[in-house]
């Protein structure tokens, strides 16, 4: 399983410089956008990119949060698709809601690998880019207990496909690390496949909800993949599976897939004494009392 893997081992790394082993206090709200409002004046403009060197634990609460409100997001798309998918709702729609589940949890994956992208304001920061989309990439800092936040600007880069093309390399790394043949490998591998092939998620979803062509009585309803995945070997077996899926399958499966990391990248975070605000715990488990089967992708323990 992946969770056991060198690939994953690779991704807790990440992890542990990203968000530790901080604890999320209830009601607090410190993301990056807020930080950057403290440490403003700490940042300096290299090449186009923002950097700084800031205090671990600081950063690491607002990577945290922000991967959170990530999670959030997730789950509230996935409530909404469970709901739309089993009722019969607009297919059409309802595909559409399940590519934003993926995307929402993908971005989180980054996040808690202190990666992904956020959109912040450079105001007050001299000689920056006009503020928006930003990549995040994280270092060791210069002193003892300090990270270096390096945020790039994006430009016209969309964050859908900024957000896919780092989840992709990500994964696709994961593969190469863990080394050719093993099911480890064909698991990290086909996973970043899906993502991009036949086209990107992004363009899969602009085609749906865009193609004004398609009749939404005539889409029919799909095989659902999620009423299928009991835990994180079944997701891996249908991955390795799926063969020319069509696009709902695809949104499922990346995200089911995505979901089960993240799920084991905060398993680890609890364990290594990082608490969550149980607040927002809380709102979590009550949202996914419509679809009791898939809360072990999003109820951390």
């Amino acid at each position: 399983m992946l969770a056991s893997s060198a690939g994953f081992a690779d991704l807790e790394q990440f992890s542990l410089l990203a968000i530790g082993n901080v604890t999320l206090h209830r009601g607090q709200a410190l993301d990056l956008v807020d930080l950057m409002s403290v440490y403003g004046s700490s940042f300096s403009v290299q090449g186009g990119d923002l950097i700084a060197d800031l205090h671990e634990e600081a950063l690491q609460i607002a990577l945290a949060t922000e991967a959170e409100a990530a999670i959030d997001r997730f789950v509230r798309q996935l409530t909404t698709y469970e709901e739309l998918s089993t009722t019969g709702s607009d297919p059409l729609w309802t595909a559409v809601t399940g590519y934003y589940a993926a995307f929402f949890v993908s971005n989180a994956l980054l996040l808690a690998c202190g990666r992904g992208f956020v959109r912040v304001d450079t105001s007050q920061i001299t000689g920056a880019q006009q503020g928006g989309l930003h990549r995040v990439r994280l270092a060791q800092g210069a002193t003892l207990g300090h990270l270096e936040l390096r945020l790039t600007p994006m430009g016209k880069e969309g964050s859908h496909k900024a957000t896919w093309k780092g989840v992709r390399e990500l994964l696709a790394d994961r593969a190469t690390t863990v080394g050719n043949g093993t099911r480890e490998a064909q698991v990290f591998a086909s996973l970043a496949a899906l993502i991009v092939a036949p086209i990107w998620l992004s363009q899969e979803r602009n085609d749906i909800n865009y193609e004004f062509k398609r009749n939404p009585f005539q889409a029919g309803l799909w095989p659902r993949e999620l009423s299928h995945l009991a835990d994180a070997e079944a997701i891996e077996d249908r991955i390795l599976a799926s063969i020319s899926p069509r696009p709902e399958q695809r949104f499922e499966l990346v995200m089911a897939g995505c979901a089960s990391l993240l799920a084991s990248l905060f398993h680890r975070f609890l364990v290594r004494g990082g608490k969550i605000d149980p607040q927002r715990r809380r709102r979590r488990t009550t949202a996914m009392l419509s679809c009791e089967h898939l809360t072990w992708l999003v109820d951390y323990r």
